[in-house]
């Protein structure tokens, strides 16, 4: 995906954020103002049972997990976005090697990992497989050449 497309993506996923951390935020306050004033129910002791009080409290303890879990699965895609983003624009600025880079490389590194050289073609580098065939991978797929005297 383009940097331009992910900028626009992380700009909609901070949004989000903002929105979940706002919102988690007032859960927060409900939380915490509901925090036990009798010294009895702190020890344990509660003074008359009541069931609709602790079906409020509850809920209110599921809503409070809710808005957590959203937050930080907010937290985690703006991070996953952010680090496409930067490596999208590393991309964008990186040169890819010319044939005169490449000839006299013992092994070129792409995307799945270091590759021997077997021959450095016209606009590909032929590498070794491990079987019977070679395979051609394009100079703009060529991220680093390493020579064995380097």
């Amino acid at each position: 995906m383009s940097a331009a497309k992910l900028a626009v993506r992380l700009e909609r996923a901070q949004a989000h954020l903002d929105a979940v951390r706002s919102y988690h935020a007032k859960v927060d306050k409900l939380v915490t103002a509901r925090t036990p004033s009798d010294p009895g129910m702190v020890s344990g002791i509660r003074r008359t049972p009541s069931v609709s009080a602790d079906a409020s409290a509850d809920a209110l303890l599921a809503r409070y997990a809710r808005s957590l879990d959203r937050l930080s699965a907010a937290e985690r895609t703006v991070e996953a976005i952010t680090k496409q983003l930067d490596a999208a624009r590393a991309e964008e600025g990186r040169v890819p090697f010319t044939r005169d880079q490449i000839v006299g490389a013992d092994a070129v590194k792409t995307s799945t990992g270091w590759r021997t050289v077997r021959k450095v073609n016209r606009t590909t580098v032929s590498v070794e497989t491990g079987f019977s065939w070679t395979d051609r991978i394009p100079f703009d797929q060529v991220l680093s050449t390493y020579r064995q005297g380097d």
